[in-house]
């Protein structure tokens, strides 16, 4: 389960980021796609908080 989870963390993380690259550029967003962003990004920086915080 362990390793299923971090594939699928890496997966969102990889996707996330390429999409954010995309998102500022030209063209119209569609209202879903950016909602699904922002909701991927938050949950990486709050999974990357706990994380941090787990190794102090």
């Amino acid at each position: 389960m362990d390793a299923e989870l971090a594939v699928s963390l890496a997966a969102l993380g990889e996707r996330t980021r390429h999409y954010e690259d995309r998102r500022f550029k030209p063209g119209k967003l569609e209202p879903v796609a950016d909602a699904l962003w922002r909701v991927s990004a938050g949950y990486l920086d709050v999974e990357a908080s706990a994380r941090a915080r787990d190794l102090d």
